[in-house]
């Protein structure tokens, strides 16, 4: 930052930043949580409480997220931010339940209370479409993204290539992206062409670990494992659609948590190229699985250390919420398998998040279910409000707060993604200065 003048504006750090003072020698390093974007500054004005700063610097460092004007409430510009974001009409997000049925019978599966054999039928597939193909013209989205999900959505090959055909038909230049949430076992040729040609290029599969402890959390409902048709899968899917992008998603828990290397030296052997992700796994109201993560332990970060060894790379805070849940986001639809919408992918099928059938969206009803829900977003504790993790909490799960009991994220956050964070800065710093000495 520049030396100032008695005539420069007056500013504040933001409360949602994090100081790094011993990455640097000279500098101290701060992250912002709302852009997830780094600076360096002197470390004399690292902690001042007051800041005179050229206005047009001051802007975008406000912008940035890092500083706000001397007499603003913290809290309340976070807010405005976040209202901005929530409303904005860039990209229509829709969450395509193509069933409940799924060919495995995982123990931790947060939808294993939900009935079985429900597929969505080509005339709701159809209506869905269509309210789909108006959203993007009544709004003007200029892209679209699409997660296709289940239930396993693979068993289903048929709805997919006919949302191929309909889509196909679209006039006008929205960008559809989107992935394919599946246990991989089912990803036949038809599958992967239809989705390829929609725009869908990301398959997150997931895999929990080595081969004994993976069939021993995902097997089909005779028993038997699967970890060997998903590896022939992946191969095969590397070998013939290089324009398909692999993840591999790991959802730790007391059962696996030990597996990471062991997993990671065999995708390696493998010839694996793709992503690996890591997951904590969820524990639903109505969940049996009791061997969740305990809640102060630092296993995600030790998972994510691991992993690195092996050049598979998980920044942190991808996976937490950017500035909101997608529950209080009026460009994000969740629709189920009966052509209903609702406002949290983990409450699907639970009556507080029903907003009502995607076709009625313009009717008052289904409107005011739908706005009730966007403006009921706050922080499940007052605390929450001058949290520096605010920004990448949201103040806890929302569906968790009501339908268990309110849990801070604080200790998680501090074990874990921070404790990553600083590591991948540190790297990211050194490699600048070294490579500025050259």
């Amino acid at each position: 930052m520049p030396q100032y003048s008695k005539d420069d504006e007056q500013f504040k750090w933001n409360k949602y930043i994090e100081r790094f003072d011993n990455i640097l020698d000279d500098s101290t390093v701060v992250f912002s949580y709302i852009t997830q974007e780094s600076i360096t500054v002197p470390k004399s004005i690292a902690h001042e409480n007051h800041l005179h700063l050229d206005s047009k610097l001051g802007k975008l460092l406000i912008d940035e997220g890092f500083i706000i004007r001397i007499n603003d409430d913290p809290y309340e510009e976070y807010c405005v931010r976040q209202d901005a974001s929530r409303y904005a009409n860039g990209m229509l997000d829709v969450i395509l339940h193509l069933n409940y049925d799924c060919n495995l019978r995982c123990p931790y599966c947060y939808q294993n209370n939900l009935p079985k054999n429900v597929v969505m039928s080509q005339q709701t597939l159809d209506r869905t479409i269509d309210e789909i193909e108006d959203l993007i013209r009544d709004r003007g989205f200029r892209k679209l993204f699409l997660t296709l999900i289940g239930g396993e959505p693979s068993m289903h090959p048929e709805l997919v290539e006919h949302l191929r055909k309909r889509i196909s038909n679209w006039n006008g230049d929205t960008v559809i992206t989107g992935e394919v949430v599946t246990n991989g076992t089912l990803l036949t040729d038809q599958f992967i062409d239809s989705c390829l040609s929609i725009g869908i290029t990301d398959f997150d599969i997931t895999v929990d670990g080595p081969q004994q402890t993976h069939d021993k959390l995902r097997f089909c409902e005779d028993g038997g494992g699967t970890y060997a048709d998903i590896m022939k899968t992946i191969q095969r899917i590397q070998t013939l659609y290089p324009k398909a992008r692999l993840c591999i998603n790991y959802n730790l828990s007391q059962q696996n948590e030990n597996g990471v290397e062991q997993l990671c030296s065999g995708l390696r052997s493998n010839g694996y190229s793709g992503k690996l992700m890591f997951s904590r796994v969820f524990q639903s109201p109505n969940s049996t699985f009791t061997d969740v993560l305990r809640p102060n332990d630092d296993v995600w970060m030790k998972a994510v250390n691991i992993a690195e060894h092996y050049d598979f790379i998980q920044p942190a805070f991808f996976r937490t919420q950017k500035m909101y849940c997608p529950m209080y986001n009026d460009s994000t639809y969740i629709v189920d398998p009966q052509g209903y919408v609702w406002s949290c992918i983990n409450g699907v099928g639970l009556s507080p998040y029903r907003e009502g059938p995607f076709a009625n969206r313009n009717s008052w009803e289904w409107k005011l279910a739908r706005a009730r829900r966007l403006e009921s977003v706050a922080p499940a504790f007052p605390m929450c409000k001058t949290c520096k993790f605010l920004p990448v909490c949201g103040g806890g799960c929302a569906y968790r707060n009501e339908s268990i009991h309110p849990t801070c994220l604080r200790s998680i956050f501090e074990n874990n993604e921070l404790r990553i964070l600083k590591e991948h800065l540190a790297k990211e710093y050194s490699y600048n200065c070294k490579t500025n000495m050259k």
